[in-house]
């Protein structure tokens, strides 16, 4: 294939994405915060941003951004393609700096190479905006990069290739394909064994873009031959490179997220392209995954026997017990409980429910109900029995009782200390007859081992209250889970818990991935989190409603303080789609060690309503919309006193208004701002920053 004869590109350095903001400094030495820049070879002032040249040698340094899966934030120097040539770019790299120069260790987020994408996010701000922070930015990519080969702090540097694909929106949208492949494992040791992150290995990294795919390619100094990669997925093909800017392309040599290389000998050949690599490809939709979930138990009561299931998508339902039929093609809503009663006559009896899609596929479950005779109300203690009667005086095991409990009942808990509680899904109420459990004195539940966590609901329709979760400071312990739908949970309080993970004390997120199984219409009253920790002491909230929690959560009335991180945690990743609209009321978060009410994240559009709440004495933030730039309606709240800003509202470098200024749809009537002190102490304060679609009756220190 003959190269096409073209005037020499212009180049232009840029810095977008999270995490690249003028103050970002997690990992930085001081003196360093901030930088995210290119310099020519030699030179210390760095290229003006967006500032066409021809292609030099440079230097490219990030100590901020970051590499995943579906979004960036990264330096980047780069020409612009037409997406109607193919290339062959290459460069002589060397590696200086990979992870932190403070000795931590590395986050997984650092690397640096050559790298091909779709679209570039919006240019930083600077000067800095305060209370700004620089949104996600998502494309399409394909990159030859170094990144760290663990998470130690004098960790070999490793080679490897990366693509992204199935992005169609520059804020990022679910659906995403990350693939990464490690070509050279110990490709670079490092200069120094002091954990400060020097290296010093050269190579020469190539990109070829071509009629059928990517072609990349290196050499190090002492290898003869030339070795190259390229990707058998065939979804990556040319044209994702068209799915966001169908006219060009940006290629160039990144870093991200304390990252340091040189950049000399820059080559860039153009070679034509057919047209098959210039059709937009198509937005893939996978289909909803047919799923069944039995939400009924194998026991009943009295000879009646109420069968009830879930479903992922629409269909019909068949149930058959003793081998006679019971219903026939009763229709099934996605995400909607279904029940039917049924007769049981013998002491066992086979139940089989069969669910047809509405594209012939059939699910089956099938189980051996076993018939009974309990009362409407169980009674159980710490030291209750699998076989007890479940009176007060021969009390059940928790455990047995959750499976013995019908619609309609009520689990009394008699005063004590408790092990964890799990309520599994097959342990379900009804819409008309939700289960309840009430408390007979004070109610205690502590770990038993390392890893607990206190109580999990994976089930619908219960209504709980008087629990008090205590995790006693032990590591490894979460508190109050919520996987189940339509719970009433009022009066418990969590504290105490030390997290293995990013946790809270009341969380409600999904273990399942369909949507039509996500945790809805939940909602926690009058309950109370406070100490929770993890080993970080910077990831456990006291509230948290996240990453898959579908519509009509609400927290009415509830108090979150003294938390290692946010007081109430809305936050929404990227591929999970956009979170369901969570209602706040009547809540407090104070002394949490960030935000008293974070109301987002990763830029997906979610509608909360934040009302008659209060906010003080923060780490960070009093109210955050944290990069939600969906119709937030936030009334009648007040915040004071908080380390940051009280309210924290951002307009969106993806919506624009008339004139191309990036707009926020947010929603602010009624709400209160003030700091308490002496005079001097609040001039040293932060203003609030605040950008909305309309405000009415605030009172804002702007």
């Amino acid at each position: 294939m003959r190269p096409s004869k073209r005037s020499l590109p212009l180049w232009k350095s840029t810095t977008f994405g999270q995490s690249t903001d003028l103050n970002f400094h997690t990992g930085v030495l001081p003196g360093k915060t901030g930088v995210n820049d290119v310099r020519p070879f030699g030179q210390t002032v760095p290229l003006v941003p967006e500032a066409p040249a021809p292609a030099q040698d440079i230097i490219i340094e990030s100590r901020g951004g970051k590499i995943q899966p579906v979004h960036d934030g990264l330096t980047f120097y780069y020409t612009e393609i037409p997406a109607t040539q193919n290339f062959i770019l290459s460069a002589d790299i060397t590696l200086l700096q990979l992870g932190p120069e403070d000795h931590t260790a590395p986050n997984g987020q650092e690397a640096c190479g050559i790298m091909i994408r779709d679209v570039n996010g919006p240019q930083r701000q600077d000067p800095f905006i305060p209370g700004y922070e620089e949104y996600p930015a998502a494309s399409n990519m394909v990159m030859l990069d170094f990144v760290a080969s663990g998470r130690t702090s004098n960790s070999p540097a490793s080679l490897q290739a990366a693509a992204r694909y199935g992005v169609f929106d520059p804020s990022g949208n679910s659906g995403v394909s990350f693939l990464t492949r490690t070509l050279e494992p110990d490709f670079a040791r490092p200069a120094s064994p002091d954990g400060s992150g020097q290296y010093q290995a050269a190579a020469r990294l190539c990109l070829e873009r071509n009629d059928t795919g990517f072609l990349l390619s290196y050499q190090g100094p002492d290898q003869e031959e030339i070795k190259t990669f390229s990707f058998d997925d065939p979804q990556i093909a040319p044209n994702i490179m068209t799915a966001i800017d169908s006219g060009r392309m940006y290629a160039g040599f990144f870093a991200a997220r304390n990252a340091r290389m040189e950049v000399r000998n820059i080559s860039l050949t153009f070679l034509p392209c057919t047209s098959a690599a210039l059709t937009p490809p198509k937005r893939f939709q996978a289909p909803a995954v047919p799923a069944l979930i039995r939400t009924s138990p194998d026991w009943c009561n009295n000879g009646s026997y109420c069968v009830s299931v879930m479903a992922s998508v629409s269909g019909r339902l068949t149930i058959k017990a003793g081998g006679r039929t019971e219903c026939s093609f009763m229709p099934v809503t996605p995400g909607i409980q279904t029940q039917h009663m049924i007769p049981v006559i013998s002491a066992h009896t086979m139940v089989s429910v069969i669910f047809t899609t509405e594209d012939g596929a059939s699910l089956c479950e099938e189980m051996t109900v076993t018939r009974g005779h309990f009362s409407h109300d169980l009674y159980v203690s710490p030291n209750g029995s699998d076989l007890g009667s479940g009176c007060p005086d021969d009390p059940l095991s928790m455990d047995e009782a959750v499976q013995r409990l019908v619609p309609g009942g009520t689990l009394h808990m008699l005063p004590g200390v408790y092990p964890p509680v799990r309520i599994p899904m097959t342990a379900s109420g009804t819409p008309t007859d939700p289960k309840k459990i009430r408390t007979e004195g004070p109610v205690i539940i502590r770990p038993s081992s390392s890893h607990d966590v206190l109580f999990s609901l994976d089930s619908n329709y219960w209504d709980i209250s008087g629990l008090e979760l205590d995790g006693k400071s032990q590591f490894g312990i979460s508190g109050f889970f919520i996987h189940g739908s339509h719970n009433v949970i009022s009066d418990c309080r969590v504290h105490h818990t030390m997290t293995p993970a990013r946790d809270a004390g009341f969380m409600v997120s999904t273990i399942r991935p369909q949507k039509a199984f996500w945790p809805s219409y939940n909602r926690l009253i009058r309950c109370e989190s406070y100490e929770n920790r993890d080993k970080t002491n910077q990831n456990a909230d006291g509230f948290a409603c996240r990453t898959g929690a579908g519509d009509g959560n609400c927290f009415i009335s509830c108090l979150s303080h003294d938390n290692s991180d946010d007081g109430f945690d809305l936050y929404n990743n990227i591929n999970d789609g956009p979170n369901g609209p969570v209602l706040l009321e009547n809540c407090i978060a104070y002394r949490n060690h960030c935000n008293g009410f974070k109301l987002g994240g990763e830029g997906r559009e979610a509608a909360h309503t934040v009302h008659n709440c209060i906010s003080f004495e923060n780490g960070l933030n009093g109210f955050s919309d944290n990069f939600n730039p969906g119709q937030l309606l936030v009334e009648h709240n007040t915040a004071y006193d908080n380390g940051q800003y009280n309210f924290l509202f951002r307009p969106s470098p993806y919506k624009k208004g008339p004139d191309g200024e990036p707009v926020s749809d947010c929603i602010l009537i009624g709400n209160l701002s003030f700091y308490t002190g002496a005079a001097e102490e609040q001039e040293e304060r932060p203003r609030d920053y605040v950008s909305s679609l309309h405000q009415d009756g605030n009172r804002f220190i702007l």
